[in-house]
């Protein structure tokens, strides 16, 4: 029995190979949805290159088109369908420009099982992220988008790619990823906070996100 899903769309960055090393480093049995877009970057991945396992670790990989819509990016699409595939009681979504501190999985997964044995209906746990402009250069860790409560800049926000969630709640998060085309971190976290019980482990910054080129600005200013 697998203990957590991770759903990640890709264009084949290779920034995937880091992502795959620090999973395997989780303390958890995980099952590695890889949904590969048509779109991909320039001499970017395949497929047959993360056709990787181990003992707790296992990597599926899943080359999708969208059946309607001939677009660039189907980013909502791919994590909706990795969301409906996912049989396992917990779930997360990372994306192929990140990667995780070793054992925040397992971290999360107990600290949602700890209040659970108390009686407490929790249903989700995130952390803070670390913000890096390139695997080598670090900007800071993120205070604005990773706080799960609403920010100075008015939004309601935690980092979704750190977020890991019960699969009571998995057809919720799946309906507002497929039904936002863009913005679904925001609503998800509005989701969250507005309606469910979950774990901000602000003693921890268990996720890592190389930040797109138009954000680094606002970080550089803010963080």
């Amino acid at each position: 029995m697998y203990d957590i899903t991770v759903i990640t769309p890709t264009i084949g960055r290779p920034h995937l190979h880091r992502l795959v090393k620090s999973l395997q480093q989780q303390g958890v049995k995980i099952i590695h949805l890889v949904l590969w877009d048509k779109t991909r970057c320039e001499n970017g991945l395949k497929p047959d290159d993360l056709a990787c396992q181990s003992e707790n670790y296992l990597c599926q990989n899943y080359v999708i088109e969208h059946p309607v819509y001939n677009v660039p990016r189907i980013d909502n699409y791919l994590r909706s369908i990795g969301i409906v595939m996912a049989t396992t009681p917990y779930i997360t979504q990372i994306d192929d420009d990140c990667w995780l501190e070793p054992g925040w999985l397992s971290r999360a997964i107990q600290l949602i099982s700890n209040a659970r044995a108390q009686g407490k209906l929790f249903n989700y746990a995130f952390c803070r992220r670390n913000l890096w402009e390139n695997e080598s250069t670090f900007i800071g860790i993120d205070t604005y988008e990773s706080i799960g409560k609403q920010n100075k800049f008015g939004y309601c926000l935690m980092e979704t790619n750190s977020i890991v969630f019960t699969r009571e709640i998995a057809h919720i998060i799946q309906q507002i990823t497929h039904g936002n085309n863009y913005g679904h971190d925001r609503a998800i976290a509005k989701y969250l906070i507005d309606n469910q019980r979950g774990v901000y482990d602000n003693k921890v910054s268990g996720l890592n996100q190389i930040v797109p080129d138009f954000l680094l600005e606002f970080h550089r200013n803010h963080v």
